[in-house]
């Protein structure tokens, strides 16, 4: 039954069966984006990123629950904030990625007060403990702390922290 198929469908099955194990074995190594597994996609099968094949591969996929931009978003999220970075930086990085912006307001929360913790915590990481009185410490520690994504409060709020 299968050789009645014309030779062109057989090969765009083909394709599609390739694409989507390609696709599950990024997947199964991390979390991606739409965007970045349609770039994969593209890469390795020479075909533009819009093509109409990645994109049914991309629509199966999160059918299926085995792509989600909100979970790559919590995902992406918890890692950096973990390695001590803030919500601009964080929210920089998922625009890259290819994620949506309500998604990223959502996911990031910018008055979430776990921010101002974690600026301290890397204020005391960075400069150690005690306030910051010489005016070219505190701005070393400002440009750092803004360096690493947080907002202005969140800055003002370490440098105030032992």
């Amino acid at each position: 039954m299968d050789d009645q198929l014309p030779l062109d469908t057989r090969s765009d099955d083909k394709l599609m069966a390739q694409m989507r194990f390609s696709a599950l074995d990024s997947l199964g190594r991390r979390e991606h984006s739409k965007r970045e597994l349609a770039n994969k996609l593209s890469a390795k099968f020479d075909l533009p990123i819009h093509s109409p094949e990645i994109q049914t591969c991309l629509d199966k996929l999160a059918l299926d629950g085995y792509q989600s931009d909100e979970r790559f978003a919590e995902v992406f999220v918890r890692s950096r904030r973990a390695r001590g970075y803030g919500p601009l930086f964080i929210e920089q990085e998922l625009r890259q990625r290819g994620v949506a912006g309500e998604l990223i307001v959502a996911v990031v929360n910018r008055s979430d007060a776990e921010w101002l913790s974690l600026a301290g915590d890397q204020k005391r990481k960075k400069f150690g403990l005690g306030s910051v009185t010489a005016i070219n410490e505190k701005a070393k520690v400002v440009r750092f702390l803004r360096y690493r994504g947080f907002l202005q409060p969140q800055v003002e709020a370490a440098l105030q922290s032992y």
